[in-house]
């Protein structure tokens, strides 16, 4: 089965990914992921938050998604695709927290929408995929439309692997046709443009004109110039989980390299339209603090 991600993701950027996953610094990194030691940063974060009282609300707010509505006024959309509705879950960490999964399976199994797609960061612990796609796999019952995926940062080639296997594909630079009322858009993406970084924008939509309809997905908003540039219509990502432990008002305590204006809902680049979802899960500690876990709803509308 690796044979066939590996031509997929082609040779130079599959033997970059291959040789970061048997790095000893990608080895040292999964057992801090597994197990984070009493002084790393984040266990330092948690016990502030049990000494203060706030692991109790933030365990709540954790537990307790929200249901976010977002459409894109998109100019010369196609008639067909006109209230075309994608259900976007990303950064799920799965395993972090055993009863994330019926969460977020009560959270979706009654939404209509015509496609669903996943950002990364399905697991957390680069050596969790089994237990990952036991607790997905609900999840996967549950999303009653077409649904694809692109890799995060966490995500292995183990898992991006066996969870081809059980019926998720994922674009590893590639784009495939998403056919609506006998019209088509062209649903592309990236592997994981941070820490692997194997992602290629433009092989992504290699041979679509740029008068098409593109939506690309990317884990990180950080690609939103790249995706510009090669004319991407929409791009959805997450990464950022929003800030995850924020102070009130939403502001985030720490954003990483996405640019402030990217690192929560909606966004542009010059003709890029774009959303950086909070996410569903969270990083390290199964807590949110004043930035509450999302599910998305995106409508697609034309632009009069």
């Amino acid at each position: 089965m690796y044979e066939t991600l590996s031509k997929r993701l082609g040779k130079k950027l599959w033997e970059q990914r291959q040789s970061i996953e048997s790095s000893k610094k990608h080895l040292e990194k999964n057992r801090i992921l597994a197990a984070p030691p009493p002084v790393h940063p984040y266990s330092i974060i948690k016990y502030i938050l049990r000494a203060t009282g706030l692991i109790y609300p933030a365990r709540r707010q954790f537990r307790a998604p929200i249901l976010e509505h977002n459409s894109f006024q998109i100019p010369g959309l196609p008639a067909q695709l006109n209230g075309f509705t994608i259900l976007h879950l990303t950064d799920l960490h799965i395993e972090l927290e055993h009863t994330l999964s019926p969460i977020i399976v009560k959270g979706i199994k009654d939404l209509a929408y015509d496609l669903c797609v996943i950002t990364g960061d399905i697991q957390h612990a680069y050596n969790a995929a089994d237990k990952a796609i036991n607790l997905l796999k609900p999840i996967l019952m549950a999303i009653n439309r077409p649904v694809y995926a692109v890799p995060g940062n966490h995500d292995s080639t183990e898992l991006i692997a066996k969870l081809e296997v059980e019926g998720l594909p994922f674009l590893l630079n590639e784009h495939i046709p998403i056919n609506h009322k006998g019209m088509n858009f062209h649903l592309c993406g990236i592997d994981d443009p941070i820490y692997f970084r194997t992602h290629d924008v433009k092989k992504a939509r290699q041979g679509l004109s740029s008068k098409e309809t593109t939506l690309l997905l990317s884990h990180a908003a950080t690609t939103a110039e790249e995706a510009n540039a090669a004319d991407y219509t929409l791009q959805l990502s997450g990464h950022t989980h929003g800030g995850q432990l924020c102070l009130p008002w939403g502001i985030p305590i720490l954003k990483g390299a996405t640019p402030r204006q990217r690192v929560k809902g909606t966004w542009n680049h010059q003709r890029l339209l774009g959303y950086t979802s909070r996410g569903i899960g969270a990083s390290h500690i199964p807590a949110r603090l004043f930035c509450p876990p999302e599910i998305t709803l995106h409508t697609l509308l034309k632009k009069s």
